[in-house]
């Protein structure tokens, strides 16, 4: 690739650790066919050809973005992002569907305190249809388990966008 572009293509140990960030939403695999690419501190995946996207980085262009923003390097650690719920609420197992005004607390990003307990600790938040509201972290409770908004889609409204 193009480092001076500050565009690079993702190493297997890479991708391995995205693969382990995903296990823990009870993902085993995710179809998404996409190359993964890293530009700052966002992992993008791109279905465009190699050889086109490296004829247009040797170009005089400095991209924003490269396709869809699926991923968050924060320090160490990766982080998912919003647009990859999508595509992982259709695979993954580790779902919660909570009543409504629990839903709105969460995308207010709040957290609350359910009675269930839960074998895992990540989950994706959905609702009634099954669609994609939130990554959020489940932590147990004395008396039940308290659900932590990691990002909800009502992060764009309070302070993403």
């Amino acid at each position: 690739m193009s480092p001076q572009k500050g565009v690079r293509e993702l190493n297997l140990a890479e991708t391995k650790q995205i693969t382990e960030l995903l296990k823990k939403y009870g993902c085993r695999s995710i179809k998404l066919k996409l190359r993964l690419y890293e530009l700052g501190n966002i992992i993008y995946g791109t279905s465009a050809d190699n050889l086109i996207l490296m004829k247009i980085l040797s170009e005089n262009v400095s991209p924003t973005a490269i396709g869809l923003p699926l991923f968050l390097i924060r320090r160490s650690r990766i982080l998912p992002l919003l647009p990859l719920g999508d595509y992982m609420v259709k695979d993954c197992e580790n779902k919660l569907n909570l009543p409504e005004p629990l839903v709105q607390k969460i995308l207010y990003g709040k957290s609350i305190i359910v009675k269930e307990r839960f074998s895992y600790e990540r989950a994706l938040l959905v609702d009634s249809y099954g669609d994609f509201l939130a990554f959020v972290f489940l932590r147990g409770e004395p008396h039940g388990t308290k659900i932590i908004p990691e990002l909800d889609i009502g992060w764009y409204l309070r302070e993403g966008g």
